[in-house]
C-alpha cells in the first residue's frame, strides 16, 4: 500500500495467480489501508521517521567507515546515532506488518474466504512467515547496531 497514491500495488505473481498464498498478501496489503484509514499510531510513528530512514543509512555508513580511517570517535558516534534511527524504524514496523497480518486474517474469515481449514491455514503460514522475515531484519538491525557500539567503544 502506498499512502501517498492511495493505491495498493500488487505484482503480477499475487495479483494473478489464483492462491492462498495470493489472497493472504492481497488482505494483508488491504490491512494497511485499514490502518490508515484508522490512523492507528504505529503507522503514523513509522511514517514520521521514514523521510529520516531513507537518509540515514548511508549517512551512518560514511560517518563510521570515515571515522574509522580517521580515527575521530565522534564521527563513528555520529554514525552510530544515524543508524539507530533504521534500527527504530525496523522495530517499529515489526507490529505495524503483524497488526497488518491480523487485520488481514479476520479480512478473509469475514469474507469466507478461509472458510476451509486447509486455506485457513495456508492464509495463516504465509502471514507468519512473512512476519518472521521482518522479525529477522529487527535482530539483525539491532545486533548490527550492537557491533557499531562495540566498534565506538574501541
Amino acid at each position: 500500500f502506498d499512502p501517498r497514491t492511495n493505491t495498493v500495488n500488487l505484482s503480477d505473481t499475487v495479483s494473478g495467480t489464483p492462491s492462498v498464498a495470493a489472497m493472504a498478501v492481497t488482505a494483508h496489503e488491504l490491512g494497511h489501508v485499514q490502518q490508515y484509514q484508522t490512523r492507528s499510531r504505529l503507522i503514523a510513528a513509522r511514517g514520521f521517521l521514514l523521510p529520516a530512514v531513507q537518509f540515514s543509512p548511508v549517512v551512518s555508513y560514511i560517518c563510521i567507515i570515515a571515522g574509522l580511517v580517521l580515527n575521530m570517535t565522534g564521527l563513528v558516534w555520529v554514525g552510530v546515532i544515524f543508524f539507530g534511527l533504521l534500527v527504530v524504524f525496523s522495530l517499529l514496523t515489526l507490529p505495524v506488518e503483524i497488526d497488518a497480518s491480523r487485520r488481514a486474517l479476520r479480512m478473509l474469515k469475514e469474507a469466507g474466504l478461509t472458510a476451509a481449514p486447509a486455506d485457513a491455514e495456508g492464509s495463516k503460514a504465509v502471514l507468519t512467515a512473512a512476519a518472521l522475515t521482518y522479525l529477522a531484519a529487527a535482530v539483525s538491525a539491532v545486533m548490527t547496531l550492537l557491533y557499531y557500539v562495540m566498534l565506538a567503544r574501541d
